[in-house]
Protein backbone atom coordinates (compact mmCIF):
# COMPACT_ATOMS: atom_id res chain seq x y z
CA UNK A 1 0.00 0.00 0.00
CA UNK A 2 2.82 2.41 0.86
CA UNK A 3 4.53 1.71 -2.46
CA UNK A 4 1.31 2.40 -4.37
CA UNK A 5 0.74 5.66 -2.52
CA UNK A 6 4.33 6.82 -3.10
CA UNK A 7 4.11 5.86 -6.78
CA UNK A 8 0.82 7.75 -7.18
CA UNK A 9 2.33 10.79 -5.48
CA UNK A 10 5.43 10.68 -7.70
CA UNK A 11 3.33 10.44 -10.86
CA UNK A 12 1.13 13.34 -9.74
CA UNK A 13 4.11 15.65 -9.41
CA UNK A 14 5.25 17.62 -12.44
CA UNK A 15 8.24 16.41 -14.42
CA UNK A 16 11.41 18.50 -14.14
CA UNK A 17 12.92 19.69 -17.42
CA UNK A 18 16.44 21.09 -17.14
CA UNK A 19 17.44 23.84 -19.55
CA UNK A 20 21.12 23.06 -19.78
CA UNK A 21 23.36 25.98 -20.69
CA UNK A 22 20.72 28.60 -19.88
CA UNK A 23 21.25 31.90 -18.12
CA UNK A 24 17.70 32.93 -17.43
CA UNK A 25 18.00 35.59 -14.79
CA UNK A 26 19.43 38.47 -16.78
CA UNK A 27 17.80 40.39 -19.60
CA UNK A 28 15.98 38.39 -22.22
CA UNK A 29 17.86 35.17 -21.54
CA UNK A 30 19.82 33.07 -23.97
CA UNK A 31 19.06 32.33 -27.59
CA UNK A 32 16.72 29.32 -27.72
CA UNK A 33 19.09 27.52 -30.09
CA UNK A 34 21.79 27.43 -27.38
CA UNK A 35 19.54 25.92 -24.71
CA UNK A 36 19.04 22.14 -24.50
CA UNK A 37 15.98 20.80 -22.62
CA UNK A 38 16.77 17.44 -20.98
CA UNK A 39 15.34 15.13 -18.31
CA UNK A 40 17.63 13.22 -15.94
CA UNK A 41 15.16 11.14 -13.93
CA UNK A 42 13.43 8.02 -15.30
CA UNK A 43 10.30 8.80 -13.25
CA UNK A 44 10.03 12.14 -15.03
CA UNK A 45 10.57 10.42 -18.38
CA UNK A 46 7.71 8.02 -17.57
CA UNK A 47 5.44 10.95 -16.69
CA UNK A 48 5.90 12.82 -19.96
CA UNK A 49 5.47 9.63 -22.01
CA UNK A 50 2.06 9.21 -20.43
CA UNK A 51 1.23 12.58 -21.98
CA UNK A 52 2.40 11.69 -25.48
CA UNK A 53 6.00 12.94 -25.46
CA UNK A 54 8.72 10.36 -26.14
CA UNK A 55 11.89 12.44 -26.56
CA UNK A 56 15.26 10.94 -27.51
CA UNK A 57 17.59 9.14 -25.08
CA UNK A 58 21.13 10.47 -25.51
CA UNK A 59 23.03 8.85 -22.61
CA UNK A 60 25.71 6.27 -23.41
CA UNK A 61 25.88 2.78 -21.94
CA UNK A 62 29.20 2.40 -20.15
CA UNK A 63 30.08 -0.98 -21.61
CA UNK A 64 28.53 -0.62 -25.05
CA UNK A 65 28.86 2.91 -26.46
CA UNK A 66 27.84 1.82 -29.96
CA UNK A 67 24.44 0.45 -28.93
CA UNK A 68 22.71 3.68 -29.91
CA UNK A 69 19.26 2.06 -30.09
CA UNK A 70 19.27 1.40 -26.34
CA UNK A 71 20.83 4.52 -24.85
CA UNK A 72 20.14 5.70 -21.33
CA UNK A 73 19.37 8.95 -19.52
CA UNK A 74 19.40 11.86 -20.01
CA UNK A 75 16.47 12.25 -22.38
CA UNK A 76 16.63 15.19 -24.78
CA UNK A 77 13.50 17.01 -25.88
CA UNK A 78 12.77 19.24 -28.80
CA UNK A 79 12.13 22.78 -27.58
CA UNK A 80 8.55 22.53 -28.82
CA UNK A 81 8.00 19.46 -26.64
CA UNK A 82 9.42 21.18 -23.58
CA UNK A 83 7.33 24.33 -24.11
CA UNK A 84 4.13 22.31 -24.62
CA UNK A 85 4.66 20.21 -21.48
CA UNK A 86 5.17 23.33 -19.38
CA UNK A 87 2.29 25.25 -20.99
CA UNK A 88 -0.27 22.49 -20.37
CA UNK A 89 0.98 21.96 -16.82
CA UNK A 90 2.69 18.56 -17.06
CA UNK A 91 6.22 19.81 -16.35
CA UNK A 92 8.24 22.66 -14.92
CA UNK A 93 11.51 24.18 -16.07
CA UNK A 94 14.66 24.07 -14.00
CA UNK A 95 17.80 25.73 -15.24
CA UNK A 96 21.45 24.74 -15.15
CA UNK A 97 23.53 27.80 -15.90
CA UNK A 98 26.86 27.34 -17.60
CA UNK A 99 28.91 28.24 -14.54
CA UNK A 100 26.82 25.92 -12.33
CA UNK A 101 27.41 23.00 -14.65
CA UNK A 102 31.13 23.75 -14.85
CA UNK A 103 31.27 23.96 -11.06
CA UNK A 104 29.62 20.55 -10.77
CA UNK A 105 31.98 19.05 -13.33
CA UNK A 106 35.00 20.52 -11.57
CA UNK A 107 33.95 18.68 -8.45
CA UNK A 108 34.53 15.42 -10.32
CA UNK A 109 38.28 16.06 -10.19
CA UNK A 110 38.37 15.66 -6.42
CA UNK A 111 36.63 13.59 -3.79
CA UNK A 112 33.46 13.02 -5.82
CA UNK A 113 35.31 11.42 -8.71
CA UNK A 114 37.25 9.20 -6.31
CA UNK A 115 34.00 8.17 -4.64
CA UNK A 116 32.53 7.21 -8.04
CA UNK A 117 35.60 5.10 -8.74
CA UNK A 118 35.55 3.45 -5.31
CA UNK A 119 31.83 2.64 -5.58
CA UNK A 120 32.38 1.12 -9.03
CA UNK A 121 35.37 -0.93 -7.82
CA UNK A 122 33.46 -2.22 -4.78
CA UNK A 123 30.50 -3.22 -6.93
CA UNK A 124 32.76 -5.08 -9.39
CA UNK A 125 34.60 -6.83 -6.53
CA UNK A 126 31.33 -7.99 -4.93
CA UNK A 127 30.02 -9.35 -8.21
CA UNK A 128 33.30 -11.15 -8.93
CA UNK A 129 33.36 -12.69 -5.45
CA UNK A 130 29.80 -13.95 -5.90
CA UNK A 131 30.61 -15.40 -9.33
CA UNK A 132 33.71 -17.16 -7.98
CA UNK A 133 31.77 -18.73 -5.10
CA UNK A 134 29.06 -20.01 -7.45
CA UNK A 135 31.65 -21.30 -9.92
CA UNK A 136 33.56 -23.24 -7.21
CA UNK A 137 30.33 -24.68 -5.83
CA UNK A 138 29.37 -25.87 -9.28
CA UNK A 139 32.83 -27.34 -9.97
CA UNK A 140 32.85 -29.14 -6.64
CA UNK A 141 29.60 -30.83 -7.60
CA UNK A 142 30.81 -31.76 -11.08
CA UNK A 143 34.37 -32.85 -10.26
CA UNK A 144 33.90 -34.30 -6.83
CA UNK A 145 35.77 -33.34 -3.66
CA UNK A 146 38.35 -36.14 -4.09
CA UNK A 147 39.45 -35.18 -7.61
CA UNK A 148 43.23 -34.66 -7.37
CA UNK A 149 44.00 -33.89 -11.04
CA UNK A 150 41.76 -30.80 -11.12
CA UNK A 151 41.14 -29.48 -7.58
CA UNK A 152 37.62 -28.15 -7.00
CA UNK A 153 38.94 -25.01 -5.28
CA UNK A 154 41.07 -23.78 -8.21
CA UNK A 155 39.86 -21.36 -10.92
CA UNK A 156 41.96 -21.31 -14.07
CA UNK A 157 42.85 -18.09 -15.87
CA UNK A 158 40.41 -18.60 -18.71
CA UNK A 159 37.39 -19.01 -16.39
CA UNK A 160 38.55 -16.01 -14.37
CA UNK A 161 38.61 -13.83 -17.50
CA UNK A 162 35.16 -15.03 -18.55
CA UNK A 163 33.74 -14.10 -15.16
CA UNK A 164 35.30 -10.63 -15.33
CA UNK A 165 33.82 -10.07 -18.78
CA UNK A 166 30.34 -10.91 -17.50
CA UNK A 167 30.37 -8.25 -14.77
CA UNK A 168 27.21 -6.12 -14.91
CA UNK A 169 27.76 -2.35 -14.88
CA UNK A 170 24.71 -0.50 -13.58
CA UNK A 171 23.57 2.60 -15.45
CA UNK A 172 22.16 5.08 -12.97
CA UNK A 173 18.61 6.38 -13.38
CA UNK A 174 19.45 9.91 -12.26
CA UNK A 175 22.28 12.35 -12.80
CA UNK A 176 25.17 12.13 -10.36
CA UNK A 177 26.58 15.42 -11.68
CA UNK A 178 23.68 17.83 -11.21
CA UNK A 179 23.90 19.05 -7.63
CA UNK A 180 20.78 18.77 -5.42
CA UNK A 181 21.01 22.52 -4.82
CA UNK A 182 20.42 23.14 -8.52
CA UNK A 183 17.19 21.14 -8.40
CA UNK A 184 15.65 23.81 -6.17
CA UNK A 185 16.41 26.72 -8.48
CA UNK A 186 12.99 27.41 -9.96
CA UNK A 187 12.13 30.05 -12.51
CA UNK A 188 9.02 31.88 -13.67
CA UNK A 189 7.51 29.30 -16.04
CA UNK A 190 5.43 31.72 -18.08
CA UNK A 191 8.29 34.19 -18.37
CA UNK A 192 10.82 31.70 -19.70
CA UNK A 193 8.33 30.32 -22.25
CA UNK A 194 7.75 33.85 -23.51
CA UNK A 195 11.49 34.55 -23.63
CA UNK A 196 12.28 31.46 -25.65
CA UNK A 197 9.49 32.07 -28.17
CA UNK A 198 10.24 35.78 -28.49
CA UNK A 199 13.84 35.15 -29.53
CA UNK A 200 13.14 32.74 -32.40
CA UNK A 201 10.54 33.45 -35.08
CA UNK A 202 10.92 30.04 -36.73
CA UNK A 203 10.32 28.34 -33.38
CA UNK A 204 7.18 30.43 -32.85
CA UNK A 205 5.75 29.19 -36.15
CA UNK A 206 6.81 25.58 -35.56
CA UNK A 207 5.36 25.61 -32.05
CA UNK A 208 1.91 26.44 -33.45
CA UNK A 209 2.25 23.48 -35.82
CA UNK A 210 3.43 21.21 -33.02
CA UNK A 211 0.49 22.14 -30.77
CA UNK A 212 -1.99 21.59 -33.60
CA UNK A 213 -0.60 18.12 -34.32
CA UNK A 214 -0.69 17.25 -30.61
CA UNK A 215 -4.35 18.32 -30.51
CA UNK A 216 -4.94 15.90 -33.40
CA UNK A 217 -3.43 13.07 -31.33
CA UNK A 218 -0.04 12.67 -33.00
CA UNK A 219 3.22 11.80 -31.29
CA UNK A 220 6.19 13.73 -32.68
CA UNK A 221 9.86 12.88 -32.96
CA UNK A 222 12.73 14.76 -34.67
CA UNK A 223 12.39 14.25 -38.42
CA UNK A 224 15.85 15.10 -39.77
CA UNK A 225 16.56 11.50 -40.83
CA UNK A 226 13.51 11.68 -43.13
CA UNK A 227 14.09 15.22 -44.39
CA UNK A 228 11.64 17.06 -42.13
CA UNK A 229 11.19 18.96 -38.91
CA UNK A 230 9.05 16.26 -37.31
CA UNK A 231 8.05 12.68 -37.90
CA UNK A 232 4.43 12.22 -36.78
CA UNK A 233 3.10 8.95 -35.35
CA UNK A 234 -0.61 8.09 -34.87
CA UNK A 235 0.25 6.76 -31.39
CA UNK A 236 3.18 5.70 -29.24
CA UNK A 237 6.29 5.19 -31.46
CA UNK A 238 6.86 1.82 -29.77
CA UNK A 239 3.57 0.59 -31.23
CA UNK A 240 3.17 2.42 -34.54
CA UNK A 241 5.13 3.39 -37.64
CA UNK A 242 5.19 7.09 -38.48
CA UNK A 243 2.78 8.33 -41.14
CA UNK A 244 3.88 11.91 -41.79
CA UNK A 245 7.09 13.82 -42.46
CA UNK A 246 6.28 17.38 -41.40
CA UNK A 247 8.39 20.25 -42.71
CA UNK A 248 9.26 23.56 -41.05
CA UNK A 249 6.28 25.89 -40.76
CA UNK A 250 6.03 28.80 -43.19
CA UNK A 251 4.35 32.15 -42.98
CA UNK A 252 1.77 33.10 -45.60
CA UNK A 253 4.31 35.30 -47.44
CA UNK A 254 7.16 32.77 -47.57
CA UNK A 255 7.93 31.22 -50.96
CA UNK A 256 8.01 27.47 -51.56
CA UNK A 257 10.99 25.93 -53.36
CA UNK A 258 9.43 23.58 -55.94
CA UNK A 259 12.61 21.50 -56.27
CA UNK A 260 12.63 20.86 -52.52
CA UNK A 261 8.94 19.95 -52.71
CA UNK A 262 9.59 17.38 -55.45
CA UNK A 263 12.56 15.90 -53.61
CA UNK A 264 10.61 15.77 -50.36
CA UNK A 265 7.59 14.12 -51.95
CA UNK A 266 9.75 11.47 -53.61
CA UNK A 267 11.66 10.82 -50.39
CA UNK A 268 8.42 10.58 -48.42
CA UNK A 269 6.96 8.09 -50.88
CA UNK A 270 10.10 5.92 -50.77
CA UNK A 271 9.88 5.63 -46.97
CA UNK A 272 6.07 5.23 -47.00
CA UNK A 273 5.31 8.62 -45.42
CA UNK A 274 3.22 11.56 -46.53
CA UNK A 275 5.23 14.77 -47.03
CA UNK A 276 3.41 17.53 -45.16
CA UNK A 277 3.99 21.26 -45.60
CA UNK A 278 2.48 23.32 -42.74
CA UNK A 279 1.69 27.00 -42.95
CA UNK A 280 0.39 29.74 -40.67
CA UNK A 281 -2.63 31.64 -42.03
CA UNK A 282 -3.71 35.26 -41.46
CA UNK A 283 -5.44 34.30 -38.21
CA UNK A 284 -2.28 32.71 -36.82
CA UNK A 285 -3.65 29.16 -37.08
CA UNK A 286 -1.74 26.20 -38.51
CA UNK A 287 -2.84 24.69 -41.85
CA UNK A 288 -1.48 21.58 -43.55
CA UNK A 289 -0.88 20.60 -47.16
CA UNK A 290 0.32 17.16 -48.20
CA UNK A 291 2.25 16.11 -51.31
CA UNK A 292 2.75 12.56 -52.59
CA UNK A 293 4.78 11.35 -55.55
CA UNK A 294 2.62 9.68 -58.23
CA UNK A 295 3.82 7.53 -61.12
CA UNK A 296 2.61 8.08 -64.66
CA UNK A 297 2.25 5.74 -67.66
Amino acid sequence: MEYRESFTKAMSEKAKIYLVGSNLEDGDGDDASSVVPVLYDVDDIAKIREHGVAGVLIGTLGGAPQQNVFLGVPLRLMMEEALWLVEVGHAVFRHVMGQDLIKSLKGLDGEKLQKFKDDRANDVAQQLEWKRANFLRKMKTLRGASDVAVPSDVINERDEQLMKQSIFIETKDTSAVIEPSLNDQTIDQRKICEQILRQNEKLRLNYKVYKKLREMGYFMSPGARFGGRYVAYPGDPLRYHSHLTVQDARSKDEEIDLLNMINGARLGTSVKKTWVLPGINENGDAEFYSVEWAGFG
